[in-house]
């Protein structure tokens, strides 16, 4: 499994860490988002796309396509009677 660091469009910046799969949260430093814990399954070709809170730095799920990412994000949405779509981000590896 590769331990590139994951760079994103919005210039947060995340540290990979592959110890298992478990929710993720980000801590904070200025505009850097810093992951404690990454959760990568397969390959980084193959699960590119990761919807995150900006806010909170919570990583919601992970896709394969951004068709993909899109709709788990409107799921998600939909599950919270939330649609806020300035809340959340979709982030692709790199």
């Amino acid at each position: 499994m590769n331990s590139q660091t994951l760079i994103i469009e919005s210039g947060l910046h995340l540290e990979p860490n592959f110890f298992g799969l478990r929710q993720i949260r980000a801590s904070r430093f200025a505009n850097t988002f810093i992951l404690s814990e990454w959760c990568m399954i397969g390959t980084p070709d193959i699960n590119r796309y990761v919807i995150m809170d900006k806010d909170t730095g919570v990583i919601l799920t992970i896709a394969r396509t951004i068709m993909g990412a899109i709709i788990k994000l409107i799921e998600f949405l939909a599950d919270k009677e939330q649609f806020d779509l300035d809340t959340y981000i979709i982030i692709q590896n790199e």
